[in-house]
């Protein structure tokens, strides 16, 4: 997210992701119950700071691409302050 400072959305995380990721974050994500993520870069005076990274879990609706626009709006600003 933060080198190619574009959004990523994972709607399924147990279908779409979670076999690509490395033991580690694999167990953290089960203990979690992650079911779907949101990460988006935070660049401020075109500097990536870092990233933001919302999720859900559990019997929570899943994120989904109408949710993208208000997680990068809340990057931004949290980038700038």
């Amino acid at each position: 997210v933060v080198e190619a400072d574009a959004p990523v959305l994972v709607t399924d995380w147990m279908h779409d992701v979670q076999h690509q990721q490395p033991p580690e974050r694999r167990r953290a994500a089960t203990a979690l119950g992650v079911r779907s993520c949101i990460a988006v870069p935070l660049v401020a005076h075109g500097r990536p700071l870092g990233a933001l990274v919302l999720g859900t879990s559990g019997v929570r609706p899943a994120l989904v691409s109408g949710d993208l626009p208000f997680v990068q709006e809340l990057g931004y600003r949290i980038a700038l302050s």
